[in-house]
């Protein structure tokens, strides 16, 4: 029975001293709290907590939940725009010589969307450039980066991004979509045209007609 087995846990965790038998409720307890997202119970057995081993393989999965538990806090703190907070438990997730969280997602991803949060627009692409070199098909990075260089008018790195996109996701139409409005704005109608085409013919959109209504744009320059 899972409930009593964490009762069982959480009575050696209160009452015994450093032992193996501790760190293994320990961990248990730590890997239970992190699966049900109980990040206040996390919290409170890392700040008190007995545990202590010369074991590099048990040393190596608790510091690997730990990075995995602030890698969470961060993503939660840029979904709430709160960068200082994110950028804050990235580097904390970093310290534990992890550069991917649980679900593969590069750290850096994180600590680029708390830069561009806070409007540092530089900083936020060099850590999409980093987050590409640890997992060069992260969606989430590759689309916030190609964003960030088409805003700042670098056209052909986008548009190599974009393509990237277009082979590892071919389904997936609106980062074509956002790179034809980039050429579009530039005054690069042909550009944006070929995209545009290429969509109409595997019959690919948004879901809000945005294909067709900037072919109309481009066909009547």
């Amino acid at each position: 029975n899972e409930e009593l087995a964490i009762i069982g846990f959480d009575n050696i965790v209160s009452t015994f001293n450093k032992s193996e038998s501790y760190n293994q409720a320990f961990i248990y307890l730590l890997a239970d709290a992190l699966d049900n997202n109980d990040y206040i119970k996390f919290d409170l057995l890392i700040n008190d907590n007995k545990f202590s081993t010369n074991d590099n393989t048990i040393q190596s999965y608790y510091d690997n939940m730990k990075s995995n538990y602030y890698s969470q806090k961060a993503n939660y703190f840029n979904y709430h725009n709160k960068s200082d907070e994110a950028l804050y438990n990235s580097h904390i997730a970093m310290d534990y010589f992890r550069n991917l969280d649980s679900a593969g997602t590069p750290l850096f991803y994180y600590i680029a969307i708390a830069k561009y949060l806070k409007g540092d627009k530089e900083s936020a692409m060099e850590s999409f450039s980093k987050s590409l070199k640890i997992s060069p098909y992260h969606v989430g990075t590759m689309i916030n980066y190609m964003i960030l260089l088409g805003e700042n008018n670098e056209l052909e790195k986008a548009y190599a991004i974009m393509l990237t996109i277009k082979n590892a996701y071919p389904k997936m139409a609106k980062p074509r979509l956002d790179m034809a409005k980039f050429y579009i704005r530039e005054n690069q109608n042909d550009n944006a045209k070929v995209i545009l085409l290429g969509l109409k013919e595997n019959n690919l959109d948004d879901g809000k007609g945005t294909r067709d209504q900037l072919l109309l744009h481009v066909r009547n320059k």
